[in-house]
C-alpha cells in the first residue's frame, strides 16, 4: 500500500488572541485529499489556513510542509479592484509564480469572467471565480481555498466545483476547504473538521455521509461535545 505524501501537516496547534483561542489542532493534507474544515464564523477556520501557509506562527505545536508552492485563496481579493483581468494579467506575470498564463486563461473563459471589466464592477460571485482562477493558475500541489464558494451564484457554482475537482485529480493535489456550508463538505471533500470556537469537535469521514443531511449528524456531534 502506496502512503500518500502529506504537503502540510499540524500537530496539536494552538493559538491565543484577546478574544479567540485556536486549541490543540491536528491535521494533515495528503496528495489527492480534499479536507473540510466547517464552522461558523469566528470558528477558527482563517487561523488554521494562515498558519498552514505559514502567514503566522503557532504559539504551540508544530508545522510541517513538504511544498513552498502553495495556492491560497483568500475570502477577500488581495489585488486592485480599479484593474481589469486583462490588466492584473501583466502584474501576475512579474509578481506571481509559477504563473500561467494559458492555465489563467482557460479558467477566465470557463468562469465566464468578462476581461476588460474592472474588478470593482464585477458581481460577488464573478469576484470569487476570479479569486479562485488567479490561485488554480500556479498549478500548486496545495490549496488552501477559504470560504471561495460563499458569495457564488446558484449558476456559477457548477463550474467552480467542477474546476476544484478536475483540479485535484490533474494534479493529485492536497485542498483543505474551509468552508460554512454542508453541501460543499458532500460534494468536495473525503474528510471534514467540525470547528466550534477555536476547538475541534470531531473528524468525520464525508463518504460514510454522502447523500445523508448533514444536519443532524452536526447538531449530534455538537451536542455531544457540549455534555463533555
Amino acid at each position: 500500500m502506496t502512503t500518500k505524501v502529506a504537503f502540510v501537516s499540524a500537530d496539536t496547534v494552538s493559538k491565543t488572541y484577546p478574544k479567540f483561542v485556536l486549541t490543540d489542532f491536528s491535521i494533515q493534507a495528503a496528495a489527492n485529499e480534499t479536507i473540510g474544515l466547517l464552522g461558523d464564523t469566528g470558528a477558527g477556520k482563517t487561523t488554521i489556513l494562515d498558519i498552514l501557509a505559514g502567514l503566522i506562527s503557532p504559539d504551540g505545536g508544530s508545522i510541517q510542509r513538504e511544498t513552498d508552492n502553495i495556492g491560497y485563496c483568500f475570502a477577500q481579493l488581495p489585488f486592485p479592484r480599479n484593474l481589469t483581468i486583462n490588466r492584473l494579467v501583466h502584474i501576475f506575470r512579474h509578481l506571481a509564480w509559477p504563473w500561467q498564463d494559458k492555465v489563467f486563461a482557460d479558467y477566465v473563459t470557463d468562469f465566464s469572467l468578462p476581461r476588460r471589466t474592472p474588478v470593482a464592477r464585477l458581481t460577488k460571485s464573478q469576484q470569487t471565480a476570479l479569486n479562485l482562477a488567479v490561485t488554480l493558475a500556479h498549478n500548486a500541489p496545495l490549496l488552501l481555498l477559504d470560504e471561495v464558494t460563499e458569495n457564488l451564484a446558484p449558476d456559477d457554482r457548477p463550474p467552480v466545483l467542477a474546476a476544484l475537482q478536475a483540479y485535484r485529480h490533474q494534479h493529485q493535489a492536497g485542498i483543505v476547504l474551509a468552508t460554512r456550508r454542508l453541501d460543499d463538505i458532500q460534494t468536495l471533500c473525503d474528510r471534514f473538521v467540525l470547528l466550534k470556537q477555536g476547538q475541534t469537535v470531531t473528524t468525520l469521514a464525508a463518504d460514510a455521509y454522502r447523500g445523508q443531511d448533514l444536519t443532524g449528524i452536526i447538531q449530534h456531534a455538537l451536542s455531544d461535545r457540549r455534555q463533555d
